[in-house]
């Protein structure tokens, strides 16, 4: 215990953060990553992202829960977390999904975009949204919150491969 005290106060006393092979390798690995995108990269990559975006909340005022589940990737490893939840199989997202052809009136919206090229034909995104529509007994719901995800491009189409969605408080009544 007194080692590990020790240790920190020498850390703080010279101003020194603490450091891990693991940690430095990842961040290693992040640099070289993004010292590898061109800016013409850069900017195709944002241009993608930006339409992925429009697409896919076209997707969702259509309802169209099929489109939806192919903006995500269909091997390998899938992560959906939101409202308490995470989702690791493709299954449970198609079926949280499907639920979505039951509404109508469906509007969807956006801010604030930011995009982040981590590396050729990957990408992190994170944006404010706003959903509206009617329940299947005519009932109004909106929500909205903010929304992250990481993209890569595969065979010429970005999809989600880690997304997070948080999403505002219901107001109270």
């Amino acid at each position: 215990m007194r080692n590990w005290f020790v240790l920190v106060l020498g850390m703080v006393a010279c101003n020194k953060p603490a450091s891990s092979p693991a940690r430095d390798d990842a961040t290693r690995a992040t640099t070289e990553a993004s010292a590898t995108v061109t800016d013409a990269e850069r900017q195709r990559m944002e241009q993608a992202v930006t339409a992925w975006i429009k697409t896919t909340m076209d997707q969702w005022e259509q309802g169209d829960s099929a489109a939806l589940m192919g903006t995500y990737a269909p091997t390998g490893p899938l992560v959906s977390a939101g409202n308490g939840e995470l989702i690791t199989a493709r299954d449970s997202v198609a079926n949280m999904l499907a639920g979505l052809s039951q509404t109508s009136d469906r509007k969807a919206s956006y801010q604030s975009p930011k995009i982040d090229v981590l590396a050729p034909g990957i990408a992190a995104v994170t944006l404010t949204y706003r959903f509206e529509g009617k329940t299947p007994d005519k009932k109004a719901f909106s929500n909205g919150g903010a929304y992250s995800a990481v993209l890569a491009e595969r065979d010429g189409k970005l999809q989600i491969v880690q997304e997070h969605q948080s999403m505002l408080p219901a107001p109270k009544k």
